[in-house]
This record gives C-alpha cells, sequence and structure tokens, in this order.
C-alpha cells in the first residue's frame, strides 16, 4: 500500500512536456532564435510565496503544448540578476512573451490560473493548447445511473468546484492524474472516475440526488456491492489523491457516512413535499460560478 501510494504521488507531480531552466548565460539563445516560435516565459523567485502557489498552475501548460509553436522556459530571476535587470522585474512572478526574435510581446498580469494563462497565450500568439483525452467522466444523470448500475466496476464520484484548490483545471489535476494513473501504470480497467461540478447547473438533478451540500466530496461505490446504490462517502477540505486511494483500498476510518441512493431520494423527496419548498441544493454553488 505504502510503495502504490509514492508512485500514484510521483506520478500525479510529472509533467510529461518540457519547460526549460535559463540563465543568464544562456537566455536569449534558448528562449530566442527558433522562427515561427514563441515562447512564454516565467521569472521567478524561490523565495517568493505567491511564485510558490503559481507554479502548478504554469507547470500544466507543459503537457498542453507540447509539440505546438509556443515555448516554455523558467528562470530564476533572483538568482539571474541580468535578465531581472533587462526586463525591469521588480517583484515576482513575471511572466512574459516573447516572439522568435526576441521582440517583448507583453506581461500577462491577470489571475494566475492555468486557463486564464491559456487564454493570453491564444490572445497574444494564436496558439492553441493540444488537449488530452479526458479519462474523468461527466455524464448526465441517467448516464451516471447506469455507470453506477455496473456493480462489477469500481465507480468514484467526485462532487467539486473549478474554483477550489487542486481541482482548478480539469485537464491536469490531480484527480485527472489519478485516473490517468489507474489506467495507463496500473492498467486498470475496472475503475471508473466521475467528476461532478456543483455550481454548474446541468449538474443540479445529480447535486440533489446525492444531497452534496459541501465539497469536495467523494462518493465511492465498490465493486461487487451488494446493491447497486450503496457507497462509502468521504468528505475533506483537503481531499487529495492519497485519501482518494485509501478510500478505493477500503480504508473505513476515512468514510464520512455509508449511503445508499434510493433512500437518499426517499428521504429528499418526502422533505420537499412536506416544506413545499422546490430542491435548489445547487444554486448557492452556481451564484458563488457567477462571481
Amino acid at each position: 500500500m505504502k510503495s502504490l501510494l509514492l508512485l500514484l504521488l510521483a506520478f500525479c507531480q510529472t509533467v510529461f512536456g518540457t519547460i526549460w531552466e535559463l540563465t543568464d548565460k544562456n537566455f536569449e539563445k534558448k528562449a530566442f532564435g527558433q522562427q515561427g516560435m514563441y515562447s512564454f516565459v516565467y521569472i521567478y523567485s524561490p523565495y517568493c510565496n505567491f511564485c510558490n502557489e503559481m507554479t502548478p498552475q504554469f507547470a500544466a501548460l507543459a503537457d498542453l503544448y507540447d509539440n505546438t509553436k509556443l515555448q516554455l522556459f523558467q528562470i530564476n530571476g533572483y538568482a539571474n540578476k541580468r535578465v531581472s535587470k533587462k526586463y525591469e522585474v521588480v517583484a515576482f512572478p513575471v511572466l512574459k512573451i516573447f516572439s522568435s526574435d526576441g521582440t517583448d510581446m507583453g506581461s500577462y498580469t491577470g489571475v494566475r490560473g492555468t486557463q486564464n494563462f491559456i487564454d493570453y497565450i491564444h490572445e497574444v500568439t494564436g496558439v492553441s493548447p493540444s488537449f488530452p483525452d479526458s479519462l474523468v467522466k461527466q455524464p448526465t444523470s441517467k448516464e451516471l445511473e447506469d455507470i453506477i448500475k455496473d456493480t462489477k466496476r469500481d465507480v468514484l464520484v467526485a462532487f467539486s468546484q473549478p474554483w477550489l484548490k487542486g481541482w482548478e483545471f480539469p485537464y491536469t489535476n490531480f484527480y485527472e492524474s489519478l485516473a490517468r494513473y489507474y489506467a495507463e501504470a496500473l492498467d486498470d480497467s475496472a475503475t471508473t472516475f466521475v467528476r461532478v461540478d456543483v455550481s454548474d447547473a446541468k449538474n443540479a438533478e445529480i447535486v440533489s440526488k446525492f444531497q452534496v451540500s459541501k465539497t469536495p466530496s467523494v462518493f465511492h461505490f465498490a465493486s461487487y456491492r451488494e446493491h447497486y446504490d450503496q457507497a462509502n462517502k468521504l468528505f475533506k477540505e483537503d481531499l487529495g489523491p492519497v485519501e482518494i486511494v485509501q478510500l478505493l483500498e477500503g480504508a473505513e476510518e476515512l468514510v464520512t457516512e455509508s449511503i445508499k441512493l434510493s433512500t437518499l431520494s426517499d428521504s429528499r423527496q418526502k422533505d420537499v413535499e412536506e416544506s413545499g419548498e422546490a430542491d435548489n441544493s445547487f444554486e448557492e454553488y452556481a451564484q458563488l460560478r457567477e462571481l
């Protein structure tokens, strides 16, 4: 179990594309000169808390721009003072785009998130990322019911929001990496990963059926379960890949509660009928999505 977790964590942190580390000595030679290529450069300091928070968001780009017309570079601006002085860096982090001839095309100053970087890169250069096929399903309510009915499979249903730390970017977040690890590294075709964005109105029926009031929450439908809709629920504010693997492995001490969807649905319907109020459990999430 311990070795599995170590391998898992290493896999989830692996970047398969390339981000080149530059120095004062090779900056111009490496970043410029390749005809038709653009360079997105991250100037950071190892002592900068904002940099530490942003680095994973930048690193996620490596998998998305491999074999495109965008190169990714980073340079320690604290240690490489010539480059910092040349581009008038007075605070970290700094993100800049350059053309192949070294023309400074601008600095990014918006929200530091992977999708925001993608939007900016496309706006300035016209280069689009190459999104990988997702191994995490995002089904409709009916499709999810069909998935759960296959009792020979382990099914994980994660409820999250796009602004939660670790869950932000759907193509490279830890849950996607976890699904890829099981499918590719473990060659496991019997475990299905599902993700539900609770702030998306189209998922209101699923949110209501599962009675999700806190996120992130994960429901595990174990293979060969007695009842198809029987699951163990785990809620943890800092939920990560280790807890999810432990849940899959049957760690009962992590389980917040055990549920049956049919029982939840009957109870919810009865409450709605008695109160006379519509089921609007997803509306708070939807409002937050608009902020």
